[in-house]
């Protein structure tokens, strides 16, 4: 748990509040698989532009079969 989670943790147990919560181990425990790939390496076969490059695109697989997509900042 980083010091900002766990100043965040103090707090909300100085304040006696006691609803379920997420951990970022609870979220970590469900990825399954992790696939990361640039864009100008997935379109094999097909014209690339330079800014192709400069995007990563990661695909989560979590536990109930469920994917989740996430891209970069197109940035150098």
């Amino acid at each position: 748990m980083s010091t900002n989670e766990a100043e965040i943790e103090k707090e909300i147990q100085a304040k006696g509040l006691n609803a379920p919560r997420l951990t970022p181990q609870m979220i970590d425990d469900q990825i399954i698989g992790e696939y990361v790939v640039r864009a100008s390496d997935a379109f094999t076969g097909a014209p690339s532009h330079d800014a192709l490059k400069c995007l990563t695109l990661c695909v989560l697989v979590l536990r109930n079969g469920y994917t989740v997509t996430g891209e970069s900042a197109c940035a150098s």
